[in-house]
């Protein structure tokens, strides 16, 4: 069963258990406590002396669905398994964070950051939401970094395995970081959320149209929170500069062909007029 991501061994301390010398091997699709559409609850506080109001944590998120929601959706019997790699993989490390389960709920909590990763499905949608909370001292671009590497190239790996669901295309989406700063629930963050190649495409055109000083994405629906914030912001250092070099590459092989296209017109009309 383990092997096949049905269960796993677990912390009990993180679980309200108290420590003993006996494995305790852990089943979460018999979890019930928690949902993933209840309000956002931080383990992650900020630094002793300072209260969450008064501090401003460094928030991101990211969301996977499938591409075609007409045909194919995230099932609930898959996030047990997800739960079950989660808390292999980091208790395996030597620097080992604070793993909880609930029901459709993993947190994963460091002494700088939490990583929280949740199911969250209604009967318009099936979605799977990676939300970060970092002091303030971690940077933007390394945080991310992390997240892609350890939390979202995982999932989307084991989706594609057979204990997955084989065969279905996951998209990824960029959550609006503001409204991870405050408490939230899963429908809160329905519509606070761009797909992160629609975020890149609008970047190139807006880079190849020389408008230098519109690299922030707008939101469309009013809320509390600022209304635009930095492509970098969004996408990561990674994903930004994967756009600048394709932007400069296309931009070097138009300006080769305008040189060759007036090279040769320069060298016929030298021909006319020899004629």
């Amino acid at each position: 069963m383990e092997a096949m991501h049905l269960c796993c061994k677990i912390d009990p301390v993180n679980h309200g258990v108290p420590r003993s010398n006996q494995d305790f091997i852990f089943f979460p699709s018999m979890l019930t406590n928690g949902s993933g559409l209840e309000q956002l609850q931080w383990r992650l506080k900020p630094p002793p002396g300072i209260s969450d109001d008064d501090y401003t944590f460094l928030c991101m998120g990211r969301r996977l669905e499938c591409k075609d929601k007409n045909l194919t959706f995230l099932t609930p019997g898959l996030f047990p398994r997800i739960q079950v790699l989660f808390n292999n993989a980091f208790q395996s490390e030597e620097d080992k964070p604070g793993v909880m389960l609930c029901k459709d709920f993993i947190s994963i909590c460091f002494p700088n950051k939490e990583i929280i990763v949740v199911f969250c499905q209604s009967k318009s949608y099936h979605v799977i939401d990676v939300l970060v909370r970092a002091l303030s001292q971690q940077d933007v671009p390394t945080t991310l970094a992390y997240i892609e590497k350890h939390i979202i190239n995982n999932l989307i790996t084991m989706c594609a395995q057979p204990i997955g669901i084989q065969g279905v295309k996951l998209i990824e989406s960029v959550i609006r970081p503001d409204c991870l700063r405050y408490p939230s629930r899963a429908q809160d963050r329905e519509d606070q959320y761009v797909e992160l190649t629609y975020l890149k495409e609008q970047l190139t055109q807006r880079l190849l149209r020389g408008e230098s000083k519109s690299y922030e994405w707008k939101w469309a629906r009013q809320t509390p929170y600022p209304l635009q914030n930095d492509f970098i912001d969004l996408l990561g250092f990674e994903n930004y500069k994967g756009v600048l070099m394709t932007c400069k590459a296309w931009l070097e092989r138009e300006a080769e062909n305008q040189l060759l296209y007036f090279n040769n017109d320069e060298l016929n009309s030298s021909k006319e007029r020899q004629n």
